[in-house]
């Protein structure tokens, strides 16, 4: 089709300059044929032809947990996203299926059969289990040992995860592709704070794998807000924290209500030098972000990954 006006990039901008406002780390990649534009604190390469966005996005997406397309090159974006997806699919066979906290958590473990370049502690994959319902982003629970074996704990928050307990069997394939995010516990700071609230505790249980595994300086608090105490996951909690030199803060809403910034900050009163790492409902994270910031914590030092749990 033939498109009569040039694109001026403002949206792009616009978008680019909110996420930017918002806290968020942000590449724009921008026509060549838009004007001048800079915003401070945002990285802009420029592209001329929809080949060009293709080896852009190859190199920028597999860092990135967001993608956001403006004016008509929107157009191209199912078939550049499904080729950028389509070099980080992997398949693999599901070999164990085991239920935690009186069936609450079903854990999947999966042993790939393709090619995996390896992930970090609090990354993500879209999981296929089924190809009619299409993929879903599950958090990777386990740290990579080069050894082909990915682990997922999946909380049953819908109709279609509520239905894998009984769906998935040993011995079933799946795809996954990925992995995706920076939820990477690197950030600016040596002070850490980590807050999750129910299956959000996830890609906390990966960091701290590895971490009992590769020790570094980092001075790190970890608060756990569930509903309802359960003392055997508590137990586990504790043992893998300890292992990992992790301060653990575990938070039951039942005995102390519910978690809050100013119960965090009355706690440890250095919050301000430290990186705040959240990993939960998206409700609870916009209510504690708002809360920080507020009080003075940079938007840059809170870090959350974007997609809805599952």
């Amino acid at each position: 089709r033939f498109i009569g006006n040039r694109s001026s990039g403002k949206m792009g901008a616009a978008l680019a300059r909110a996420a930017k406002e918002a806290g968020h780390e942000v590449t724009l990649l921008l026509g060549t044929g838009a004007g001048d534009v800079k915003i401070e604190g945002v990285r802009v390469e420029r592209f001329e032809s929809t080949a060009d966005l293709e080896k852009l996005l190859q190199a920028h997406w597999p860092g990135h947990d967001v993608l956001l397309m403006a004016a008509a090159v929107a157009a191209s974006l199912y078939i550049l996203v499904r080729r950028v997806g389509r070099t980080r699919q992997a398949v693999g066979e599901i070999t164990a299926v085991t239920s935690h906290q009186d069936g609450q958590i079903l854990g999947v473990e999966v042993c790939l059969k393709d090619r995996w370049a390896g992930h970090e502690a609090g990354q993500f994959a879209f999981v296929t289990f089924d190809a009619a319902e299409g993929p879903h982003p599950f958090t990777i629970s386990n740290t990579w040992k080069d050894d082909g074996r990915l682990v997922f704990l999946i909380k049953g928050l819908g109709d279609y995860t509520r239905e894998l307990p009984t769906s998935l069997k040993t011995g079933s394939l799946v795809t996954v592709e990925g992995p995706y995010g920076q939820f990477n516990f690197r950030g600016s700071h040596e002070r850490q704070i980590w807050v999750s609230a129910g299956i959000g505790i996830t890609p906390f249980i990966a960091r701290m794998q590895e971490l009992a595994a590769n020790p570094d300086l980092r001075d790190v608090d970890l608060y756990h807000a569930t509903a309802d105490r359960d003392a055997h996951a508590v137990k586990q909690l504790r043992r893998l924290a300890a292992s990992a030199r992790v301060r653990l803060h575990v938070w039951v809403a039942a005995e102390q209500g519910r978690l809050t910034g100013t119960k965090i900050m009355q706690e440890l009163p250095d919050w301000r030098s430290a990186d705040i790492w959240f990993c939960g409902p998206v409700v609870f994270g916009k209510e504690l972000r708002k809360e920080l910031t507020q009080a003075g914590l940079p938007a840059s030092a809170f870090h959350q990954e974007l997609f809805h749990l599952r």
